[in-house]
């Protein structure tokens, strides 16, 4: 799907069924297309070994949920001063 979208920011849930999330931001920064991509990790749990494995696997920040809408604002504003 990020193929054909090109997203320039990707919330990523890390527990999902198939595929964790982990495995997908790993795949995705393993293609320069995709290294401008901002990754939020997103969780239900924010302990200190789920944030570094995240960092590990190429996020760029992480948010527990609910997320908060200022933070989200600011990851935005981010992908904007980007381009």
């Amino acid at each position: 799907m990020a193929d054909e979208f090109r997203p320039d920011l990707v919330l990523l849930d890390l527990g999902m069924p198939v595929i964790s999330g982990f495995e997908v931001a790993s795949r995705l920064r393993a293609r320069p297309e995709f290294d401008a991509v901002i990754i939020i990790a997103v969780s239900g749990f924010g302990q200190e070994d789920t944030l570094k494995r995240s960092r590990e696997a190429g996020f760029d920040d992480y948010a527990v949920k609910p997320i908060d809408l200022d933070k989200l604002n600011g990851l935005m504003r981010r992908t904007r001063r980007r381009d």
